[in-house]
């Protein structure tokens, strides 16, 4: 049985960014953006994962953005419907819209804006596309390929559970196709960080998944 994790997650801004935490007006509208339905994976749960791994990043390594990091991890999937294929142009844009109402410090939204965007294109970017602090967002929302096995194993329900409206048989070979390309991958985390901290891991998830 799938379990929906649709209660509030308390690490929507854990400690490492204290200095760069955003007003809670706007951490309210964060969980109240995540609490639409349809959501199994894509919900607060996997915020509170993508910003544990960010603030793992910020701590081993640094981030020359941390405020906007934080911004765009927390908005990447602010606006999801399974399917659809404008999810990160619109919750990109929601990501403008807020931070520009309630966040009074001076945000780089450009770049909030394109590292959501960017955050369609896993598996199709390769290093270099994306700067620094955008190649850490990504690995961190990829993190969940790299996670233990049971971990795993939900993901990939809860991902099937949100395409329950997919024939089994078209959502099974899309969901291969789209793991033999990442594990097809040169690399699958575009950061140095990354690599070091989920590659080895994510690749034995995949190649585990694909011999099921």
């Amino acid at each position: 049985m799938i379990r929906h994790y649709e209660h509030e997650v308390d690490a929507l801004c854990p400690a490492t960014f204290d200095d760069v935490a955003p007003p809670g007006a706007l951490l309210d509208e964060v969980r109240a953006a995540h609490g639409t339905a349809g959501r199994a994976y894509h919900d607060l749960r996997h915020v509170g994962e993508v910003v544990a791994s960010l603030a793992r990043a910020r701590a081993e390594v640094g981030l020359a953005r941390p405020a906007e990091a934080l911004l765009a991890a927390l908005f990447h999937d602010a606006v999801y419907v399974p399917g659809a294929k404008d999810n990160e142009a619109k919750s990109a844009a929601l990501a403008r819209e807020v931070v520009s109402r309630l966040d009074p410090r001076a945000r780089d939204l450009a770049w909030i804006e394109a590292t959501i965007r960017a955050t369609t294109r896993h598996g199709d970017l390769g290093e270099g596309d994306v700067d620094a602090d955008a190649a850490i967002v990504l690995d961190c929302d990829m993190a969940i390929l790299a996670a233990p096995s049971a971990r795993f194993a939900e993901y990939e329900a809860q991902i099937a559970a949100e395409y329950a409206f997919v024939p089994p048989e078209a959502y099974a070979a899309g969901r291969r196709a789209f793991l033999e390309r990442v594990l097809a991958s040169p690399v699958i985390y575009l950061s140095p960080w990354g690599r070091d901290a989920f590659e080895r891991a994510a690749r034995e998830n995949l190649a585990r998944a694909l011999r099921a």
